[in-house]
């Protein structure tokens, strides 16, 4: 199985660039809680459903000095 680590960023474009290159069956980002908010990992979810990628993500909330 193919995983992705990302960074998960404020502009969402960087958020799903790698994942359309490797086309992984699992991405995990990781970021701030202030940052991955529902309505962005949401909006992510929807840009990879439109896309056709069934890949299975997971989001993993860190502390600033985590």
């Amino acid at each position: 199985m193919k995983t992705l680590v990302e960074l998960f960023d404020e502009c969402q474009i960087e958020n799903v660039i790698a994942s359309l290159h490797y086309t992984p069956k699992k991405l995990v980002f990781v970021g701030y809680k202030h940052i991955m908010t529902e309505e962005r990992k949401a909006s992510i979810e929807r840009f990879f459903k439109m896309r056709g990628i069934n890949a299975k993500t997971e989001y993993v909330v860190v502390g600033r000095y985590d």
